[in-house]
Order: C-alpha cells, then sequence, then structure tokens
C-alpha cells in the first residue's frame, strides 16, 4: 500500500518542473475522482496518468486557486504550535545576528592588556 506522501515523492521525483504536484492538488484530486480509489492505497501505476491528464486539465485560474488555498491554510498556526509559539515571542528590531544571545563580541582589550 502506497502512502499519499509516498505518491506525491515519486511523482514529482519523476516529473518535470510544468508538473510537480502538491499535497493540496493531490487532496482535490481524490475529492474530485474518487471513483478511482478503491481504499487508500495511492498506487503509482494505478493513479498517476489519470492524475497528470486531470492536473493538466485544469485552467491556471484554478491552479492558482489551489495554490492560494494552501498558502491560506499554512498561514493559520493552530493554537499550542510551535509556529504559534515562535511567532508570539517578542522580537527585539535594530539587532543584529552578531548581537543576538551567545554571539556577542567580545570588545577588543588594549594592546598592553593582550600580552
Amino acid at each position: 500500500m502506497t502512502t499519499k506522501e509516498e505518491f506525491l515523492l515519486e511523482h514529482n521525483r519523476l516529473s518535470p518542473a510544468s508538473l510537480l504536484a502538491s499535497e493540496e492538488m493531490l487532496s482535490r484530486f481524490r475529492a474530485e475522482k474518487a471513483v478511482v480509489f478503491k481504499d487508500n492505497d495511492w498506487s503509482v501505476e494505478k493513479l498517476r496518468r489519470p492524475f497528470i491528464i486531470w492536473m493538466t486539465s485544469l485552467s491556471i485560474q484554478e491552479k492558482e486557486e489551489i495554490k492560494n488555498s494552501a498558502s491560506r491554510r499554512a498561514g493559520q498556526a493552530k493554537t499550542g504550535t510551535a509556529i504559534e509559539a515562535f511567532n508570539s515571542y517578542p522580537k527585539k528590531r535594530g539587532v543584529s545576528a552578531r548581537e543576538g544571545r551567545g554571539l556577542q563580541k567580545d570588545e577588543a582589550a588594549p594592546a598592553e592588556r593582550r600580552f
């Protein structure tokens, strides 16, 4: 049995840049072509050709809608996730990476103290 993630990896490995897919595209394909699925098996041999035909039949606008819906979902952090915790961390403005915690550069000691 092949999982959705395995199908996506194999399809993208075999495809040119113009036919690369995303999980959102696979989800939409599954919803629209439920007849092709007998169970939760994402067999590359059975589904890749129908998926490519379906994907190439999409208009540019439909592809953009799928991409935008995925972006909106990705931007909505769930409560209690690491993303939400990171985004709620107070940000310091005007601080360089070197000045960040643990990366301070020691000031040079005067010449007579260095030796």
